[in-house]
């Protein structure tokens, strides 16, 4: 929590500024209500009078303040959640292949919704209330001090028994702050799943368990944090009870000092308000520790964000220049074995095939030259050097990939195959026509500027691959990995998209297949064959 503080420690400290003059004005008032409670006494009108007019002019500084304090505050909390945010996006992008899918994307989807809504909640909005409350604290005290000394010492007792109750349930609160976090989370992904599966439930005429399932969720994501709320409004409770009769105890003893002479009748009118904001500021500064320390767990995760900086990679790997060559690979799944012991060299330009049936570990073994799935045995040599020894990153700035299941983002063709680099319009143009892509684009209204949908829910299956074959050309990788990447082609369109990366001397191509006719077998330089181990 004190990292993101300190990074916006500017917006912080003008916010603390604006609640210490806001409180520091609210004790001021106190002391014109005594002035005007004891000229009335006096049967002064005049000087009730001007007291008032000195009191709404004092009334009238509070309140900008008070205004000041929460727009800029509002400021504030905007900059901090996005800090949050950024932290969260910056880990997930550190992370490799196997920690980003460890976690469901429903999870992801939480941490930086219902997460941050709840570190507004419990941390940011209390903690600029607990400023505030210090300084409500400490200026009572001071004005109190000007009255008497008896009056400071019953504040300060008070403030001993705000300040002590609320440990009592500190790890309770901590606990259940955790809980909710992770309750929340688990909730979310199950909602996520639910609205993804739709579809199917209609087809089954199952509409019935979408509603079931989604109140049972719920009342998951609605449970923790109410029994989190009702834990902490029983403490709030009662703090609140001994705030009262400690209130109720001040006004006695200010009633005892006026009747011995000690003090002025005034003080009747506003030193309770001044010992009340002895108490109301600690059981305020109370509240805000028991907000803080639920909210520890959200910040204990943001710090336990794995990511790959673990791994030391030292070597800075080469342009590709002659062969890559596969000895010995061996893969598990678990306990489950997908390759066994299998060997390919793959020479610069040429142009390979690799067949089998599914489940023989093709797509795994396009995962493992990218560098995502590091726990192979055997060895991988890029030229002279060891992929293991080198950044997926850099493995992935000289490999393309095309995945078999297309992902598209839900906007324009142009930026699904850009993906927001920079291109010439020429070589988008390219692009699009090595993809087959040209008549397609033609007869769309908005042409390069149509928006796909939803993982382009809005074209075919066949389009979509197209698109993502035109964006592994765009970035001119000297190594192309498809995977299945013309399977939904009609055959001419997956001929011509062949021909163009087949015929072209400076690609190296790798393309997975699960059947492959003679004829098209006889365009790769080498087939090679994998079996089920």
């Amino acid at each position: 929590m004190d990292y993101y503080l300190k990074k916006q420690k500017f917006l912080c400290i003008i916010v603390c500024v604006f609640q210490a003059l806001s409180f520091t004005m609210n004790a001021c008032i106190q002391f014109l209500l005594m002035k005007i409670f004891d000229s009335a006494a006096q049967m002064n009108f005049n000087l009730v009078l001007f007291w008032c007019c000195i009191d709404i002019f004092g009334w009238g500084l509070y309140l900008l303040f008070s205004v000041l304090a929460d727009r800029i505050q509002a400021k504030a909390i905007w900059a901090l959640n996005n800090d949050v945010r950024k932290n969260i996006y910056d880990s997930i992008l550190r992370q490799n292949y196997k920690q980003y899918h460890k976690n469901d994307i429903g999870e992801y989807l939480s941490w930086v919704t219902n997460d941050i809504k709840q570190i507004e909640q419990l941390a940011w909005i209390p903690f600029f209330s607990g400023v505030g409350r210090v300084t409500q604290v400490i200026v009572s005290i001071i004005s109190l001090a000007f009255l008497h000394w008896s009056l400071v010492l019953f504040a300060l007792l008070s403030a001993f028994l705000m300040w002590s109750i609320p440990n009592l349930f500190h790890k309770k609160i901590e606990k259940l702050g955790k809980n909710c976090s992770q309750e929340q989370s688990v909730a979310i992904s199950q909602l996520k799943d639910l609205f993804l599966g739709m579809d199917t439930l209609k087809t089954f005429g199952r509409g019935e368990r979408f509603l079931g399932k989604s109140e049972s969720i719920s009342d998951n994501i609605e449970r923790p944090n109410y029994i989190l709320n009702a834990t902490k409004a029983d403490t709030e409770g009662i703090v609140g009870f001994v705030n009262v009769t400690l209130q109720v105890v001040s006004m006695l003893l200010i009633v005892l000092l006026v009747m011995q002479g000690k003090v002025m009748l005034g003080v009747l009118a506003s030193g309770t308000n001044l010992i009340g904001g002895v108490s109301n500021g600690l059981s305020g500064i109370s509240n805000t520790r028991l907000s803080l320390i639920a909210a520890r767990p959200y910040f204990e995760k943001l710090s336990n964000l794995n990511t790959d900086g673990e791994h030391k990679f030292n070597k800075i790997l080469s342009t590709f220049k002659k062969k890559i060559s596969v000895t010995n690979v061996s893969f598990n799944y678990r306990e489950k074995k997908v390759l066994k012991n299998i060997s390919f060299v793959f020479e610069k330009g040429k142009k390979y095939a690799l067949i089998g049936p599914s489940g023989c570990g093709k797509s795994t073994f396009l995962k493992i030259l990218l560098g995502w799935l590091p726990d192979y045995t055997g060895s991988i040599y890029f030229d002279d050097t060891d992929i293991r020894m080198v950044a997926p990153e850099q493995l992935q700035q000289q490999i393309g990939y095309v995945d078999q299941n297309v992902f598209l983002f839900n906007t324009t063709i142009r930026e699904n195959i850009t993906l927001g680099g920079k291109f010439a319009e020429e070589q988008i143009k390219k692009a699009v026509k090595d993809s087959a892509l040209e008549y397609d684009i033609s007869s769309m209204p908005n042409g390069l500027d149509t928006i796909v949908g939803e993982n382009g829910n809005k074209i075919s299956g066949g389009q979509k691959q197209r698109i993502a074959i035109a964006r592994a050309l765009i970035y001119n990788r000297s190594i192309l990995l498809i995977d299945e990447g013309t399977s939904a082609l009609d055959e001419k369109n997956a001929e011509r998209i062949e021909k163009c990366l087949l015929e072209n001397p400076r690609l190296t191509l790798i393309l997975v297949s699960h059947h492959l006719t003679e004829a098209r077998k006889r365009q790769f330089d080498e087939v090679y064959k994998l079996d089920t181990p």
